[in-house]
């Protein structure tokens, strides 16, 4: 059914996309294929489209008979567009039948867990820094919370993407964030120095060559792709806290200390500032929260 899919795909690997999300986006077309049984692609109308997208919305159900959530939906669209604007360009087909496709609107979930500034205080203090490993896992931590990183990017992170001088960091973005220089904090840019002086060449002994990467496992290697949440479950406890959390909590702990959400749009590197705005709702929460609790009005209502 589908012309050039190899061309597609090499087309996206030069965009840069990640391996993971090229996979996502031709399992999408497999499903759009099975929709629409093996039609020729270049007979494909607009009416095919919009019957999918209502197909999505309102009747496919998974395995387990759970309907698609807005995101899956808008991952399985954004996939056809992407691959009849390419057809296009390659002149395969002259009219894209997604050009005017109106996409349903992503609902933007608040997180169910935020960590508080006491919970911070407790998980960077588990690690033991008088360790190789525990110098490195306060480091992961740090970063996590400080700078803020997603676990593919605190993964991902090379040694080249460091500026000591500077103090910054140069962050490779997942999700097709948007890059940018993140300053690194005084109690990060500590733990860096110690872990780059002490920490990493005690583990690069184990190693072969240097993989390049910032941070190395026991063993001289690059992080494992669940060596982050490894991390995280050591010193966590019994909170429910894993690497996206501190984000969260980064977020929300520097809106109540007077941050403008602008700019924490851009330290979390969020191409929309809807994204971010989630955030100042769980501010108001708290507000309205203290509001309750200590202003005079409510409390004598409270007390009628």
């Amino acid at each position: 059914m589908y012309p050039l899919l190899n061309e597609f795909k090499e087309d996206l690997v030069n965009k840069g996309l990640y391996p993971c999300t090229i996979t996502n986006i031709i399992k999408a077309l497999i499903y759009f294929e099975r929709y629409m049984e093996s039609k020729d692609v270049r007979k494909i109308t607009k009416s095919d489209i919009e019957r999918y997208k209502t197909y999505l919305m309102t009747e496919y159900k998974t395995n387990v008979g759970k309907r698609l959530c807005t995101e899956t939906i808008l991952h399985r669209l954004h996939a056809l567009t992407r691959y009849f604007k390419f057809l296009v360009e390659r002149k395969v087909i002259f009219i894209d039948p997604t050009v005017y496709l109106e996409f349903p609107k992503k609902k933007y979930k608040l997180p169910e867990y935020i960590p508080n500034e006491k919970d911070i205080e407790e998980i960077l203090k588990g690690p033991d820094t008088y360790t190789y490993v525990g110098i490195r896992d306060r480091l992961v931590l740090e970063l996590a919370y400080t700078c803020p990183l997603r676990n593919k990017e605190l993964r991902d992170l090379k040694l080249q993407d460091i500026d000591l001088k500077a103090k910054m960091i140069y962050p490779a973005r997942a999700k097709r964030g948007r890059e940018c220089g993140i300053p690194i904090t005084k109690g990060t840019y500590e733990a860096l120095v110690k872990y780059l002086g002490i920490s990493r060449p005690r583990l690069l002994k184990h190693a072969k060559a240097d993989p390049g990467h910032l941070f190395i496992s026991e063993h001289g290697k690059s992080f494992a792709q669940g060596t982050i949440n490894e991390i995280f479950v050591k010193y966590r406890g019994n909170k429910r806290i894993h690497p996206h959390s501190m984000r969260h909590a980064c977020a929300v702990h520097m809106l109540k200390n007077g941050a403008n959400i602008r700019d924490i749009q851009v330290l979390l590197g969020h191409r929309s500032i809807k994204s971010t705005m989630v955030y100042t709702v769980l501010t108001a929460k708290d507000l309205r929260d203290m509001q309750d609790k200590f202003h005079p009005r409510e409390k004598q209502a409270a007390r009628a």
